[in-house]
């Protein structure tokens, strides 16, 4: 082959000119409210016109920009507005649907540190524009469920919420680990970046913003824009059943349930199905209150999170194959009020298909 190269699409190119594409991109920055946070509050609101400015050239798109904190505000910052406001008054959210904790809800600072709970209440509920790229910048210093100084199982549960509804509603999440003197540190940096990384965002500490939040902010506004085409199509869901001897949550005492996950299509893998089993109230849908004595009123065990794999496609009736997984949880339940609950079911995958293509180069042929 030549030293030259001719390129010759096909009759449908897919290349996209990135220089003067101005895609409209929403990004919300959201940061907690503690008080270990005034600083980065303070200094990436200084940064934010001297990086918009840099991105504005450097990536160029339609940006528009909200600044919300957790349950409080940073006054003197952009961080002028909590995000319960701006959801219940601009979005128009019921109370009652929101995931997030009220201030004096939980001890010390916890819900001016509810992270995850925030993420999904913002993928799911914010006044997207149509079309636009969806983004979160999200700022903290300790754990993503309620805060402390290192990671649990309830912050994994809760990012892991948090993840599908990001993903269900195309939202990057990028994250931003700030100053902190836990001994549990890389607990927290593994989950602040498995946040980001599973949403296709990008993952920051305090040593990205040693020279300023300029570059850090330009870097989030860039990676934000979308690359390539969204493509629009329905979303295949998998199915899922409770299969039980007797009522879920009928009686005190353990059941064992087996929940099957299936997969009615012939042609989509749900790849890393993953569901959370939880028991909430029937009237709003919020979780079972522990009891008085602070023992949970339903566990679901082994795991409230259950793995189901990859859930292949079904195939036709001489296979043996069904398209199904079953796996048995037991339900504990601890009280008599039974009939006030139900059980949800959350889950995230990431759905491939079975296409087949064709195409057209348009050669141009010479005539002898």
């Amino acid at each position: 082959m030549s030293q030259t190269q001719h390129i010759i699409p096909t009759v449908r190119p897919c290349r996209l000119n990135s220089a003067t594409a101005r895609e409209p991109v929403d990004l919300v920055v959201v940061i907690d409210t503690s008080p270990s946070m005034k600083d980065e509050a303070s200094d990436l609101s200084n940064a934010a016109a001297a990086a918009i400015a840099t991105a504005s050239s450097s990536c160029p798109c339609d940006l528009r920009v909200i600044w919300l904190g957790i349950e409080g505000i940073w006054k003197g910052t952009n961080f002028n507005r909590t995000v319960r406001d701006y959801l219940l008054t601009e979005c128009q959210v019921s109370k009652g649907d929101l995931r997030a904790r009220k201030r004096g809800q939980l001890p010390d600072a916890g819900a001016q540190e509810d992270a995850a709970r925030t993420v999904e209440d913002i993928s799911t509920h914010f006044d997207w524009r149509p079309g636009a790229a969806r983004a979160i910048f999200y700022l903290g210093d300790e754990a993503l469920e309620a805060g402390g100084d290192r990671t649990e199982d309830k912050d994994i549960i809760a990012v892991n919420k948090a993840i599908a509804k990001a993903q269900q509603a195309g939202v990057k999440v990028h994250s931003y680990l700030g100053t902190t003197k836990s001994k549990f540190k890389d607990t927290l940096e593994q989950e602040y970046a498995r946040l980001a990384k599973q949403t296709g965002g990008q993952a920051f500490t305090e040593h990205d913003s040693i020279g300023g939040f300029t570059e850090v902010l330009q870097k989030v506004i860039c990676n934000s824009r979308p690359v390539g085409m969204k493509l629009e199509i329905p979303q295949p869901l998998p199915c899922f059943e409770l299969k039980s001897d007797r009522q879920p949550l009928a009686a005190q005492g353990s059941q064992t349930l087996a929940l099957v996950a299936s997969n009615c299509y012939s042609n989509v893998t749900f790849r890393n199905l993953t569901a959370i089993v939880s028991a909430v109230l029937k009237t709003d849908g919020t979780p079972i209150p522990n009891l008085d004595d602070g023992t949970p009123a339903v566990t679901i065990k082994p795991s409230p999170e259950i793995a189901f794999g990859d859930l292949l496609p079904i195939e036709n009736n001489n296979s043996e194959f069904t398209g199904e997984i079953l796996k048995e949880i037991v339900i504990q339940t601890n009280s008599s009020n039974s009939a006030d609950y139900t059980l949800k079911i959350e889950y995230s995958y990431r759905a491939e298909f079975d296409f087949q293509g064709s195409d057209d180069f348009a050669l141009g042929v010479k005539q002898k």
